[in-house]
């Protein structure tokens, strides 16, 4: 069976993300759908946002390291 280790990424005491491990050593990053669609979100970091201030929501696994921000 995988071994899989999820982390919940909160702001403000509330789900924005996840951060999941996976048994071959990756680590995936991912916004949950209502972070995504909440228009008057807070900043989790202005690292994840595109040149045009829009959110980045596609992200590639990471071995061993977490995407920073």
């Amino acid at each position: 069976m995988p071994k899989l280790t999820v982390l919940d990424v909160r702001l403000y005491g509330e789900p924005v993300a996840t951060l999941t491990n996976l048994q071959d050593g990756r680590t995936i990053f991912a916004f949950n759908d209502a972070y995504i669609k909440d228009e008057k979100r807070p900043a989790l970091s202005l690292s994840l946002k595109d040149p045009f201030g829009a959110l980045i929501t596609k992200f590639r696994p990471y071995n061993m390291v977490v995407p920073p921000f």
